[in-house]
């Protein structure tokens, strides 16, 4: 039962994702969603209360997933991948490999145009990663601090949205690229 639950709220959720990539949010009902997944909106209700609640859902289940992945990228390993260390390359790559897994998701969320909720979310993610590498090797940009962050995190975020759609380089490519 489980099982049916969980392919159900994903035939929900690429539904969704599938119209949202194509319309703006406003104009999805769950009607759209349900037609979409060709189910009832008795289904859709069991799963979910609204658009709303199943976009939050869908955003904090992949937000807490890169979380995950990132937990050997934190402190100071940002540098150490940076200088080759293998742990935390394979790290990169398995957030990478995330992504690319969860593509039909992130594309539309991250497209121009809609809603920034998740490239803010995933940009202040990256963020994090950075600034505590910064305090752990003393390292200040001053005044400039936020505006550097935001410059570095806003253009790993565009070029991951940009991998993803072009699909032209391998996960180890743009792990190598990133460090």
């Amino acid at each position: 039962y489980q099982n049916k639950n969980f392919r159900t709220e994903e035939k929900i959720k690429r539904s969704f994702m599938k119209l949202y990539a194509e319309r703006a949010f406003k104009e999805i009902s769950v009607t759209d969603v349900c037609r979409e997944a060709g189910i009832n909106r008795c289904t859709f209700y069991l799963h979910y209360d609204c658009i709303e609640d199943m976009t939050r859902q869908i955003r904090g289940e992949i937000l807490s997933e890169i979380t995950k992945r990132t937990k050997h990228l934190s402190r100071h390993n940002i540098y150490e991948a940076q200088r080759g260390n293998a742990k935390e390359n394979l790290a990169l790559v398995e957030v990478l490999s995330y992504f690319r897994e969860k593509k039909e998701y992130i594309i539309p969320l991250l497209m121009p145009g809609k809603s920034n909720l998740f490239r803010e979310d995933l940009r202040a993610s990256i963020s994090e990663l950075f600034y505590a590498s910064f305090l752990f090797y003393g390292q200040s940009f001053g005044s400039q601090q936020e505006y550097v962050l935001r410059f570095i995190t806003g253009g790993i975020v565009d070029d991951i949205y940009l991998w993803l759609i072009n699909d032209d380089k391998t996960v180890e490519e743009m792990s190598n690229f990133f460090m």
